[in-house]
């Protein structure tokens, strides 16, 4: 069996804290002569440990091997089940991670403990790791305004719409993916026809109801627009929220296609307007302002 040094986590976002445990990872394996893995699960724990309490992610499992695909590491997808939230650390330490995977060193993550009930710290880890021939590592913790990076702080970024603060400590633009569906056709009527987007995971996050400044990838190009997240309050539409985003510039039939969203900033929140007439004004207006600072954005990161 081949020997390697990995690290364990959920890694929802791979972001710029679990991008830094990676990096030291590479670091430590290389010292080591041992190839590098990142061994994660194809769900969240919680939504085996706790089945009926909601959560949202930031990064589908797709997302999740695209980011860490992109990063140059191996990546391990533990199926996560009833059997396996069963076991403590110890057990999972020796079936799993030595047994199965032939890890050597392991690099935690500063906060981070596995384990039935996760009732075991990181000295537990070492005892544990040191009769199993595991040699134990902890990694750094990344702090941005004096606050570590977490997922769960990117969250309640988004939730509050605060799209730029939370891309600067994802360390890239937070991204909704789907399919194009039919729609009502309310933005051609209006003179800025959308793509209603359908959302391929019912659990990844959505930012508030509003307007955004967002970039469209398809067809291996990219495309400035605007998305609309809200229930339509101004065509009385009731509670079914819809994804509808207006590519500048483009009239083409994207019927059935898969659009990668993302986002740059947020312009306004959801409104209610008496009359088609002001929603249209207020459409062109936001067209503008979205365009103005889409552009604004590129020639400072001509990159991103």
């Amino acid at each position: 069996m081949d020997q390697i040094a990995a690290t364990i986590g959920t890694f929802d976002g791979v972001h710029l804290g679990h991008r830094s445990l990676i990096n030291k990872l590479l670091q430590e394996s290389a010292v080591r002569s041992l190839p590098p893995a990142v061994i994660t699960f194809d769900v969240p724990p919680i939504s085996v440990v706790a089945p009926k309490r909601p959560y949202l992610l930031l990064t589908t499992l797709a997302e999740k091997q695209r980011l860490l695909d992109d990063m140059g590491i191996r990546v391990i997808t533990l199926h996560f089940d009833k059997e396996m939230a069963s076991m403590d650390a110890e057990r999972f330490m020796e079936e799993i991670l030595s047994d199965v995977y032939g890890v050597k060193y392991l690099l935690i993550g500063y906060d981070h403990r596995f384990g039935h009930n996760r009732m075991q710290d990181f000295d537990d880890y070492k005892r544990i790791g040191h009769a199993l021939g595991i040699e134990l590592g902890r990694g750094p913790q990344l702090n941005v305004q004096s606050e570590p990076i977490s997922s769960s702080r990117i969250r309640k970024l988004l939730n509050s719409a605060q799209i730029q603060e939370a891309n600067s400590l994802l360390g890239y633009h937070y991204t909704l993916s789907g399919k194009v569906v039919g729609g009502m056709r309310v933005g051609r009527t209006l003179g800025f026809p959308t793509a209603n987007i359908h959302v391929d995971s019912r659990h990844k996050l959505l930012p508030p109801h509003g307007v955004y400044g967002v970039r469209i990838k398809y067809d291996n190009a990219c495309h400035d627009g605007m998305l609309y997240i809200g229930s339509r309050p101004s065509l009385d539409n009731g509670s079914h929220v819809t994804i509808e985003v207006n590519i500048f510039n483009i009239n083409a039939n994207l019927y059935d296609k898969e659009l990668t969203l993302e986002f740059v900033f947020f312009e306004r929140s959801d409104h209610k307007f008496d009359t088609l007439d002001e929603l249209r004004a207020q459409i062109s207006a936001d067209q503008a302002s979205i365009m103005s600072k889409l552009h604004h954005y590129k020639l400072h990161f001509p990159a991103r």
